[in-house]
């Protein structure tokens, strides 16, 4: 109950500043903060703090899908979307269903010594579900360490921020490391292809969520 309402707020609250500050950013501290509150979680034997870590979790997951999912559609072309898509759902269920297989081994392992805890984290006792919760940190973080040296910023994000130098900045090193020559027109002619009202962020119309719900197609979906 606690995660799934942390999620919620969580997902709305990432997109919003996911549009402020940029989807990379949003990521990759909604990583950290995941990995922080989810060893908290796991050390913890106070039930106040356990749920607020919870919580939490539930809060910062929320908007790491919100800024990580906005900026993988956004880098990949839309012919590969779909696919790409699809490909990250089933590595993530793969995952989930991979911590069922590590509670199994450690649950094994403390059977297999007859003890209820023991000392594995920087001396404090851990139940096996505890330990299970940490192990199941070490895949994010090691994600964590590849996407803040080889993540880019979202070009369609930065230009609907007027940000067209950074923009094209980015689409080099994506062309770069695909062994692709940018098309002359994406060169620093980019400018002149950005519509005015994008490139004057200062005239953008104020965006809100009860906008979700203006139009009544939309609002069914929603």
């Amino acid at each position: 109950m606690l995660y799934f309402l942390g999620f919620a707020i969580g997902a709305w609250f990432g997109g919003k500043i996911s549009d402020t500050i940029g989807r990379k950013p949003v990521f990759i501290y909604s990583s950290i903060f995941i990995l922080m509150t989810n060893t908290l979680m796991c050390v913890t034997n106070i039930l106040p703090l356990f749920l607020a870590a919870r919580f939490f979790i539930g809060v910062f997951i929320g908007s790491q899908l919100s800024g990580g999912w906005n900026l993988l559609m956004e880098i990949i072309g839309k012919s590969y979307r779909a696919t790409i898509g699809g490909y990250v759902w089933s590595l993530w269920c793969i995952f989930v269903s991979s911590n069922q297989l590590i509670d199994y081994v450690i649950d094994s392992m403390y059977l297999q010594q007859q003890v209820q805890y023991t000392r594995y984290f920087l001396g404090i006792k851990l139940f096996s579900w505890q330990l299970s919760g940490l192990l199941m940190g070490v895949p994010m973080f090691i994600g964590l360490l590849c996407c803040s040296c080889c993540l880019h910023e979202s070009p369609r994000y930065l230009l609907s921020q007027g940000r067209v130098t950074d923009a094209v900045v980015v689409l080099k090193k994506i062309a770069k490391k695909n062994k692709r020559n940018m098309p002359s027109l994406m060169g620093y002619d980019l400018l002149p292809l950005v519509p005015p009202q994008i490139v004057d962020v200062s005239n953008k119309d104020k965006i809100s969520t009860l906008d979700l719900f203006r139009d009544k197609q939309l609002a069914i979906c929603t």
